[in-house]
């Protein structure tokens, strides 16, 4: 087996600390990056789900990583559409989707997290900073 060679992290370990390391994200809005979206499903159930993985651009907690699970059920539809719509997807089918999640990587996004203590944190998809960029309109910040 190949040794790998960590030597690269030597200072950044050394200056990190566990609370650091393991710290929840606090509830808020936050700027993300859409890093990966896959089409999966969940354990319990089986139903289809799009599994999202968000990078905080930061300030504040840059790098950090929040994780959305969007279960698809005919009650969720309404708002997986919605959420497909914000990162701009606008096709009238959710079949095409599967094929191509790999556009949805690099989508700036601004979401609101909130904790619960009975499941995983929600997050909630608000504004599609990327689309606001392209069109020329000011940001808020």
């Amino acid at each position: 087996m190949e040794t790998l060679d960590l030597r690269k992290f030597d200072q950044a370990y050394a200056m990190a600390t566990a609370s650091e390391i393991f710290a929840r994200v606090p509830d808020g809005r936050y700027q993300v990056v859409v890093e990966n979206v896959e089409l999966t499903t969940t354990k319990t159930t089986s139903n289809p789900m799009f599994k999202w993985k968000l990078r905080i651009s930061g300030p504040k907690y840059a790098n950090r990583l929040l994780w959305k699970n969007s279960v698809i059920t005919e009650n969720s539809l309404s708002r997986v559409k919605t959420e497909l719509r914000l990162c701009g997807y606008e096709v009238d089918k959710l079949s095409p989707v599967e094929g191509r999640l790999v556009e949805f990587q690099g989508i700036e996004l601004e979401v609101t997290k909130k904790g619960r203590n009975d499941g995983p944190d929600e997050i909630f998809f608000e504004k599609n900073v990327t689309a606001e960029v392209e069109s020329g309109d000011e940001l808020p910040f």
